[in-house]
C-alpha cells in the first residue's frame, strides 16, 4: 500500500508538470481547438446548451460532450480562456493514467503499472493532445475505461453494475467523438472470443440492459436534434459519415500509421521492435499482456482500414502501446534488460542535453516565466522522490527522470518555439479588435477570432454578401487575412490596423447623386 502510495504521488506530480503547467502559453489557433472552444462559449453566451453554435451558425456535425464539459469549465472557472478551454481535456487525461495504472497494478504489479504510466504519460502523442482542448483526449478516457471494463467481463462473473458501466462509457465515448467509442471494445472482445473460442463473452458485453442504456446514452441527443432540426440533422450526419468513412476528407493509404507509430510513440518508441521480439519468443502468459496486445491489433486494424487517418487518431494506440512497453520493461530479464538499461541512459542522456540548448534560445534568465523556473527545480523533484518508491534491486529510477526530462522539453519548446511564428497573430489581432463594432470576417469562419473577441464573427464569403450587409449597416469592420481582396467600385475601404498577417478595414458604401458637369449628366460619390 505504501509503495502504491508513493506512485500515485509521483504520477500526479509529473502529471501536474506535464499537463497542467503553461496551459496558458500557446494561443488557441488550430481549428479543431477552436471551434470546440468557440461553440462551447457561445453556448453560454446564448444559454442554450442543447443546440451547439459556431458563430452563430449550428453545428452538427460533431457530437456536443466535448462542448459541454468545456462550458462547464468556463462555468466553474469563471473565465473563458486558453486554461479554461483545456482543463476538462487536462483532468480527463489525468483520469485515464490513473485507471490504466490501478488496473496495471492489480494485474502486472506496481512496477509494470508505474513505468506504463510514466510512458503513457510522455509519449509525443499523449503531450500534445493531453493539453488541447479538442475532443481526443475526452473520447481516451472513455475507450480506455470501456476496454479495462470488457477485461473485467472476460476474467470475473457478470455483474449487472459492470454490464451498464461498460454500456454507459461506449455511450459517452460515443456522445465524444463517435463510433469508435463503441468499435474498440466491442473488436477487442469479438477478437478474443474467436481467438480463445469464449463465445460467451460477446454474450456479457451485449447484455439486454447494457445495450438500452448505451442506445439512451449515445442517441438521446441526437433524437432531440432530429426532432427540432430534421432537415439539417440528416444532412450533417450524411455529410461526417461520407466524410470519415467513405470518401475521406483526410484520406491516406492503409499502412499510414505503421511508419508513424515510432515518430507518435517517441522517446519509448525505441521500445516497440524490442518489445514485440521478447512478446514474441517468451509469451507471457499473463492474461494482461495478451489483452492488450489484442488491444493494440483490434485499434491498428480498425484506424487502418478507416480511410480518413489523422494524427490525433492514434491516440487511440497508445494505451495498450503503453502497457505492453510497461510491462516490457518491468519484466524483461537478460539481454533484454542490459539493452533496456543502456537505451535509457543513451535516451536521458540525448534528453538531459536537449534540455540546455533550448534554455540557451532564451534571451536571459529575465525572460524565464515563474512556471518555467518551477520546471526546473520540480523537473528533478520527482526523481528524488522516486527513491521512496521502490527500494528493491530492480529500479524505476531512470525511466522516472528520463520522463521528467521528456515532459521539461516538451514545455519549455511549447512556451518560446512559437514566439518568432504568426501563432499569436490571431490572438493579438482579435483582443485589438474587440472595440470595432460590427465586426466580421472575411471569406471564410475563424472560430480563434471569435474567441478572442469574445463575440460572434461572422463570415462574409462573397462581394454580394458585403454588398448586403452595406444595405443594413453603413459602416462595417472587415477582418481579412492575408492580402486584401480588390474592393468593388463604389466600396470605400480603409485600413484600419494590421497584425501580422490580419488586416482590419473600415467598409463604407460611397453614396453618389446625379449633377450636371459641363452639361453632362455625370455622378458624384460622397
Amino acid at each position: 500500500m505504501e509503495k502504491t502510495i508513493h506512485a500515485v504521488a509521483v504520477l500526479l506530480l509529473l502529471l501536474v508538470l506535464a499537463l497542467f503547467l503553461g496551459l496558458r502559453a500557446r494561443p488557441i489557433e488550430k481549428i479543431q481547438e477552436a471551434r470546440v472552444a468557440e461553440t462551447a462559449r457561445e453556448m453560454l453566451e446564448n444559454d442554450d446548451w442543447l443546440i451547439p453554435r459556431m458563430n452563430g451558425e449550428i453545428r452538427l456535425r460533431k457530437p456536443p460532450l466535448a462542448y459541454w464539459s468545456t462550458a462547464i469549465a468556463y462555468e466553474a472557472i469563471g473565465s473563458v480562456d486558453e486554461f479554461s478551454a483545456r482543463i476538462s481535456s487536462v483532468c480527463f487525461s489525468v483520469l485515464t493514467v490513473l485507471i490504466l495504472f490501478f488496473w496495471m497494478r492489480s494485474e502486472l504489479g506496481a512496477d509494470s503499472a508505474f513505468v506504463g504510466a510514466l510512458c503513457l504519460i510522455t509519449n509525443y502523442i499523449a503531450l500534445r493532445y493531453f493539453r488541447s482542448g479538442e475532443s481526443d483526449a475526452i473520447l481516451l478516457f472513455f475507450v480506455v475505461a470501456a476496454c479495462i471494463l470488457v477485461y473485467r467481463l472476460l476474467f470475473s462473473a457478470t455483474t449487472l453494475r459492470h454490464v451498464a458501466l461498460l454500456h454507459l462509457c461506449m455511450g459517452f465515448g460515443f456522445l465524444a467523438k463517435g463510433p469508435a467509442a463503441v468499435a474498440i471494445p466491442l473488436i477487442c472482445s469479438l477478437l478474443f472470443a474467436i481467438k480463445n473460442r469464449r463465445f460467451d463473452i460477446l454474450a456479457k458485453c451485449l447484455h439486454p440492459l447494457g445495450v438500452v442504456i448505451f442506445f439512451v446514452t449515445a442517441f438521446g441527443w441526437y433524437v432531440l436534434i432530429y426532432y427540432k432540426f430534421p432537415e439539417q440533422a440528416i444532412f450533417w450526419i450524411r455529410t461526417e459519415v461520407d466524410a470519415t468513412f467513405i470518401t475521406g476528407s483526410h484520406a491516406q493509404p492503409f499502412y499510414w500509421y505503421v511508419p508513424r507509430i515510432f515518430a507518435f510513440a517517441a522517446p519509448w518508441s525505441v521500445f516497440i521492435i524490442p518489445a514485440a521480439i521478447w512478446l514474441y519468443r517468451t509469451r507471457p502468459h499473463g492474461p494482461v499482456v495478451k489483452y492488450a496486445s489484442t488491444w493494440f491489433v483490434a485499434t491498428f486494424v480498425l484506424l487502418s482500414l478507416n480511410v480518413n487517418k489523422q494524427m490525433q487518431y492514434a491516440l487511440l494506440l497508445s494505451p495498450p502501446l503503453m502497457v505492453l512497453i510497461g510491462a516490457y520493461l518491468a519484466g524483461s530479464k537478460g539481454g533484454y534488460a542490459r539493452f533496456n538499461r543502456y537505451a535509457l541512459f543513451t535516451l536521458l542522456a540525448l534528453a538531459i542535453l536537449a534540455l540546455p540548448l533550448l534554455v540557451h534560445r532564451l534571451q536571459g534568465w529575465n525572460d524565464i516565466e515563474i512556471w518555467d523556473a518551477a520546471l526546473l527545480v520540480g523537473g528533478l523533484s520527482p526523481w528524488l522522490a522516486g527513491k521512496l518508491l521502490d527500494r528493491s534491486k530492480k529500479s524505476n529510477h531512470i525511466p522516472l527522470l528520463l520522463a521528467c526530462t521528456v515532459a521539461a522539453l516538451w514545455l519549455y519548446g511549447e512556451r518560446h518555439r512559437y514566439e518568432s511564428r504568426e501563432i499569436f497573430d490571431v490572438k493579438n489581432f482579435a483582443v485589438a479588435a474587440r472595440e470595432h463594432t460590427p465586426l466580421f470576417i472575411y471569406e471564410r469562419d475563424n472560430p480563434a477570432v471569435s474567441f478572442y473577441a469574445q463575440r460572434i464573427v461572422p463570415a462574409v464569403r462573397t462581394h454580394d454578401e458585403l454588398q448586403s450587409l452595406l444595405v443594413r449597416h453603413e459602416t462595417i469592420n472587415l477582418a481579412v487575412k492575408g492580402s486584401a481582396p480588390r474592393w468593388d467600385t463604389g466600396l470605400d475601404a480603409t485600413r484600419v490596423m494590421g497584425v501580422g498577417s490580419f488586416t482590419l478595414w473600415k467598409i463604407t458604401r460611397e453614396h453618389r447623386a446625379a449633377v450636371k458637369y459641363d452639361g453632362k449628366l455625370a455622378h458624384k460619390y460622397y
